[in-house]
C-alpha cells in the first residue's frame, strides 16, 4: 500500500476505511563498499528492479542511498530512494 506524504494525507482526511493506492516496489539485495546491503525501497513514486550491474549512488544522513539508473528500453534515467535495511 502507498505509504507516501500525500496517500497519508489523504486516509486522514477521507477516513481509515478509504481507498489507498498501491504501489509496486522491490527490496535489492546490493554490495557497498565491499559490504553486502539490502536497500528497501522509499520513494513515494515506487522503485522499479534495476537490471543487475553497477550503480552509482548517493548516501544522505547514514541510512538513505538515492540510485540513479535507466530504465529499459527508454532508457530514460529516473532517480528513487532507498534505505538501508540491513545486510544479507
Amino acid at each position: 500500500m502507498d505509504q507516501g506524504s500525500r496517500a497519508t494525507l489523504d486516509k486522514g482526511i477521507l477516513g481509515a476505511h478509504s481507498t489507498t493506492g498501491q504501489l509496486e516496489s522491490f527490496n535489492l539485495d546490493t554490495i557497498i563498499d565491499g559490504e553486502h546491503v539490502i536497500l528497501a525501497c522509499d520513494d513515494s513514486k515506487g522503485c522499479e528492479a534495476p537490471a543487475l550491474s553497477t550503480y552509482q549512488g548517493e548516501r544522505k544522513r547514514d541510512k538513505w542511498i538515492r540510485l540513479t539508473f535507466p530504465l529499459p528500453l527508454s532508457h530514460k534515467e529516473v532517480s528513487r530512494w532507498y534505505r538501508i535495511a540491513g545486510s544479507w
